[in-house]
């Protein structure tokens, strides 16, 4: 049995009406899913929004510099 968290539909406008990856009031809280972001269903959309997330949190967090001394 194939589950689906919410149903694209015209009235919520479409694809693109669904939930964004960044949750707006709250520093530093993503969310990820099948019903997530404006691309693809399923495992297209729970990947598509991964990988969002990483590089929306890539974007804002500090890069971390690694030296070697050999």
């Amino acid at each position: 049995m194939v589950v689906y968290n919410a149903i694209v539909s015209a009235e919520q406008g479409g694809i693109l009406g669904r939930p964004d990856t960044k949750i707006s009031k709250i520093e530093n809280l993503y969310i990820i899913g099948d019903w997530i972001g404006p691309e693809g269903l399923l495992g297209d959309a729970s990947f598509a929004s991964a990988n969002c997330v990483a590089e929306q949190i890539l974007k804002t967090q500090p890069k971390l510099i690694i030296s070697s001394t050999t």
